[in-house]
Parts: C-alpha cells; structure tokens; sequence
C-alpha cells in the first residue's frame, strides 16, 4: 500500500513535531539536571590499607565505596562473602537490605587511645559551588544495635556514631570538616558543640573542624534496636559556619562538596555496633 503526497507530508511534520518536543523536554531538563547533584549508592567495598595507601580486599570488582580502618592495630583482612574481621573491627555488606554494619571492640585498647571505622566513596565528582544551590539535604537510615562500656576505671571511655561532609576550598587552599554526631555515648557530659581552629596541614591547605548534635536539627538520637530515618537540611548549618567562621573564605563560590564519611569511634574499651543505610547528600 502506498501513501499519497499529502499524508506522506503530513506523517513526516507530525514526527517533525513529535521530534521538536521531545528536544523541548531536554533542554527543558537538562539545566535541572545540571543543578543537582547527589553522593552516589554503595554497590560494594574495598578496604583502604592503615597507611592509606593502598586499597585491597574488595567484595566485588565493581566496588565504589570504601572502608578506612583509622588507628586500627591490625590490618583487616579481604572481604568473604561481604564480612571482614579482626580482633577491633568488623563490617558486614548485606547486599540484600543494602546495609551495612559496623562493630568496634575496645577490649585491648588501653584508656584513651582511639579506634575509628568509617565508610566512604571511593571517588566522588565534587559538586557545584555552594552559592549556587537552594538546599543540601541529608538522608540516613541508622539502626543501633548494640554498645557497651567495659572499662569503668577509665573516665575518658566514651564512642559513638557520627557522620562528616567534606568542603573545600581550591581557590583558597581551604577545607572544613563539618561532623554530625548521632550519639554520644561517655560516662561524663562534655560540650555538646565542637569548633576546632586553623590548622595548616603540610601540604600547605589550611583545615578547620566542627562537630554538631542532632538538637540543632530539632532530632532525637537514634534509638537502640530499630531502625530510624532522618531528613534534614544542611544548608543553613553549612553556609553559616563559612560565612560567620573567622579566617575561612567567606564566598560561597568557592566552596564545594568534596566528599562525606560515617561510621563510629570509641575511645578506651567499650563496644559498639551499628547498621547504615540509604546514606545520601543531595543538593539542588
């Protein structure tokens, strides 16, 4: 069967037009899309050697998160069947519920010395200057499961569960590391903010660091044995402490996202253990 001219004509204007919208729709989206900008999902681990030198031991070849073993005295050993331990640290990767848990031990640590285990991207494309962005947003799932104090003798004993942003400034040569803390958990009340000044590091860049409680965000901590969700909104916390925070660059221009953490941290010899998921900075 053959078309005549005209609806021939008429067939190719309306995939003309079918063609032109569907071109509307895209660089409709695309100044959206070019304004938004996310830290991405975890689809498995490596571990990252104690010297931070070396990544080793990954749960699959496309892993894009990573595990740092901070002050650890022992190097975890590789993933098997997504479960790494030693006698301070273990993770497990639950592909399943896209969770993944925590467990520090303290049992040998002697009375204020440190133990760290955080989770991280192992690479991030940074995001666009501060200024540009209407909202930061966080989303976390976190589940305590479990902590104890073994050591009572040990004043200073103390841990819990935190997560970090990452900011730099390149034009500058400046970083702030901003720390929320979703539990604090010590025999002893301490402040419950926590500003640390300039420091230069030595290859030249000039870091501060601030630690925040879930009161500023009007939260309650998570609790023990289930599940809690939070959203919230980063901007007016982090654009704050860089336009009021003296000796830091004060334009938002030149600050961006350069990367996040979370995980936990003990001091002394106590336990504690915690499931993450559905960790996600978003900014639009």
């Amino acid at each position: 069967m053959e078309w005549s001219p005209h609806i021939q004509a008429a067939l190719q204007c309306r995939l003309v037009v079918r063609n032109m919208k569907k071109l509307l729709f895209l660089l409709l989206l695309l100044p959206a899309l070019a304004h938004s900008w996310s830290t991405p999902d975890p689809r498995g681990y490596w571990i990252v050697s104690r010297d931070a030198k070396t990544l080793y031991g990954n749960t699959e070849f496309h892993a894009n998160y990573t595990i740092s073993q901070w002050s650890i005295p022992e190097e975890l050993p590789g993933f098997v069947d997504g479960a790494t331990e030693n006698d301070h640290l273990r993770v497990d990767w639950d592909k399943r519920t896209k969770s993944t848990t925590l467990t520090l031990q303290g049992a040998s640590l002697p009375c204020g010395d440190e133990l760290d285990g955080f989770i991280s991207p192992l690479a991030m494309v940074y995001s666009e200057p501060l200024s540009r962005s209407k909202q930061i947003s966080l989303r976390v799932d976190i589940y305590r499961e479990d902590y104890f104090i073994n050591n009572l003798a040990c004043s200073i004993t103390r841990g819990g569960d935190l997560l970090g942003i990452v900011l730099f400034n390149e034009s500058k040569k400046q970083l702030l590391y901003y720390q929320l803390r979703f539990s604090n958990i010590r025999m002893n009340p301490d402040l419950k903010y926590w500003w640390r000044n300039a420091r230069v590091q030595p290859n030249g860049w000039t870091s501060w660091g601030y630690r925040d409680q879930l009161s500023t965000f009007r939260q309650p901590a998570p609790e023990l044995g289930e599940w809690t969700s939070y959203e919230l909104n980063m901007t007016r916390v982090l654009k704050q402490l860089i336009k009021n925070k003296p000796g830091m660059d004060h334009s938002l221009k030149n600050w961006r996202i350069r990367s996040m953490f979370y995980g936990a941290h003990i001091w002394g010899d106590m336990d504690i253990s915690t499931r993450w998921k559905n960790v996600k900075i978003t900014i639009q």
